[in-house]
């Protein structure tokens, strides 16, 4: 049997925050308790926090959102991500094939050639 339990009283979390601790406190673990906790609340605790006001999206992230009705400065910023995660050692083709969509819309392939470009443009 499968029983889902919320961890209740958890401030609006910050970046620097202690998660673990914030979380420890509200709530006693079984030995077999499994703890799901979202991303989204993991990447506040890291301060990975974009504004999109201050995003300025590129022509590929205009071109992508178009096409699949998306916010280009949420493309922008997936692109950028993408980018920000290659590693530095990394020879050849980084990225062999990208698609996107909305929540319940279709799929549309990236073409890799766009997401290099931008980031040669970029550097």
């Amino acid at each position: 049997m499968i029983e889902l339990h919320p961890v209740a009283g958890l401030p609006e979390i910050a970046p620097g925050d202690d998660l673990a601790a914030l979380i420890a406190e509200r709530c006693q673990l079984a030995d077999d308790d499994i703890l799901v906790v979202a991303q989204k609340v993991v990447s506040k605790m890291e301060g990975r926090l974009r504004d999109m006001r201050e995003i300025t999206p590129g022509a590929q992230a205009l071109d992508l959102a178009k096409r699949n009705g998306s916010d280009p400065r949420q493309v922008q910023a997936v692109l950028d991500e993408i980018l920000r995660n290659k590693p530095a050692a990394a020879k050849g083709r980084y990225i062999k094939s990208i698609a996107t969509s909305s929540t319940m819309g279709p799929g549309i392939r990236i073409d890799p050639a766009v997401v290099e470009a931008a980031r040669t443009t970029a550097a």
